[in-house]
């Protein structure tokens, strides 16, 4: 995905960032050591392979001068403390980081290499894997609990039918679960099925009260993936049509037609 917020950094530079976080012994040679990862919507990331042969994952920040949403503000912060609370509290397969520099010694933004999982990503080897009252409903969230809310397919990686890692976590948050991304489909179909999300959260169904959170939630998101793509300076429209789209059904689900 190309987007604005990439902020691409030179050989030379990636080999610096590589001396600073593992040492001068570990920069490779040649200019083949880095390959782009462009699954991202965000932030820039780079599969680095050091002089052992290992690799990494490096991710940098947007450049200070790139306009970004409010809630984007010190999102590789976020990251950086989602993913220190997940390892210490849970059990949920996440990379271990490796080195954070938020100096700008090196570059314009704060950065962080962390382990490469050596995994699928399942948002795109799903397609070749088997099936295996408004201010009301807001009231009944009392209890503010840690939320990935970009969890979904692209952000998980498996191998061998089994989920090795949980990426990108720089939007995570304390908040309402029922926000997660993967509940968006039991409003909106084009989200995909959300059986198995629902299955893992100990859920059946929606109360009426949650289906109203919901739709709120599903507005909220498909909002911010059409303001998205205009001041990320998306080189195509797929992400706008497709949400277009969505935004009509989501009004449709308040009784609001076009």
């Amino acid at each position: 995905m190309e987007s604005i917020t990439k902020n691409r950094q030179s050989p030379d530079t990636l080999r610096a960032m590589i001396a600073k976080a593992y040492g001068p012994e570990q920069v490779p040679a040649g200019d083949d050591f880095a390959e782009e990862l462009g699954h991202g919507w965000f932030n820039v990331a780079y599969k680095l392979r050091l002089r052992d042969a290992s690799h990494v994952v490096l991710k940098i920040a947007p450049p200070p001068r790139v306009e970004v949403m409010t809630y984007e503000r010190g999102a590789m912060a976020t990251e950086l403390a989602a993913l220190a609370l997940i390892r210490e509290a849970t059990a949920v397969p996440v990379p271990a980081v490796d080195f954070a520099d938020r100096s700008h010694e090196l570059c314009d933004a704060d950065w962080f290499v962390m382990a490469f999982i050596d995994a699928d990503n399942f948002g795109i080897v799903r397609p070749t894997l088997t099936r295996a009252e408004q201010a009301d409903c807001l009231d009944e969230v009392t209890e503010p609990r840690f939320v990935e809310w970009d969890l979904w397919d692209s952000n998980v990686m498996v191998r061998d039918g089994t989920i090795v890692g949980i990426i990108d976590h720089e939007r995570a948050y304390y908040g309402d679960p029922l926000i997660e991304a993967g509940f968006a489909a039991t409003q909106l179909p084009a989200f995909g099925d959300s059986t198995a999300f629902l299955r893992g959260y100990g859920k059946t169904e929606l109360t009426s009260g949650e289906q109203m959170r919901r739709r709120l939630y599903c507005l909220h998101l498909i909002l911010i993936m059409i303001i998205e793509t205009e001041y990320r300076g998306h080189t195509d429209t797929q992400q706008y049509d497709w949400a277009r789209e969505r935004l009509t059904e989501a009004m449709a689900l308040f009784g609001r037609f076009r």
